[in-house]
């Protein structure tokens, strides 16, 4: 009889052995959705009313696309839809209380400081524009906005990387048109 040696396998094997079976996992739930979803090529004709509308290009801004880092107490957001998929917003339970409803002109995002907070910064990325809140961040999602907006206030510091230039103001607020479109 043959003796085989087992070898013991590593936290970072074990971590990256983990990891490829939730990708794996999650492609196949992705998968099976896709694969699950309506069918309506198949249906024949779809009437007028149920139809996909057809959109012109969607619009973005390149306000926020030089390097820069935003820093301060409060930070407003406002813009379209397509807010959703230009800012990233970092999750903190430990830290940050959050919290997302619908209203009457779109939808509200809100992270803010915990009363037991460490005191570490609300972190966000809107294109290239580097966000840290250390009291709150808003987040407005309006179907109908037409710009970008943030404002920020209370001890505001804004540096641009690439020029070097900083601006130290107690409240600042940055405007990006839409007005450039996007590609598909």
């Amino acid at each position: 009889m043959q003796r085989t040696k087992h070898r013991r396998t590593s936290r970072s094997e074990r971590a990256s052995a983990r990891a490829a079976l939730g990708l794996a996992a999650g492609l196949t739930l992705g998968l099976l959705a896709a694969c699950s979803g309506p069918r309506a090529a198949s249906q024949g004709s779809a009437s007028p009313a149920s139809a996909p509308r057809e959109r012109g290009p969607q619009l973005w801004t390149q306000s926020f696309l030089e390097k820069s880092v935003l820093s301060a107490a409060v930070v407003e957001i406002d813009g379209p839809e397509l807010l959703r998929e230009r800012l990233a917003l970092r999750r903190d339970e430990f830290n940050h209380e959050h919290g997302e409803r619908a209203t009457s002109d779109g939808y509200l995002i809100e992270q803010r400081q915990r009363a037991d907070s460490d005191g570490s910064p609300i972190r966000a990325q809107l294109d290239e524009l580097v966000i840290d809140a250390y009291e709150r961040i808003q987040v407005r999602i309006r179907p109908d906005a037409q710009r970008v907006v943030v404002r920020a206030s209370g001890d505001v510091f804004l540096f641009a990387l690439e020029s070097g230039r900083d601006t130290r103001v107690a409240t600042l607020t940055l405007v990006g048109e839409l007005d450039t479109p996007l590609e598909p």
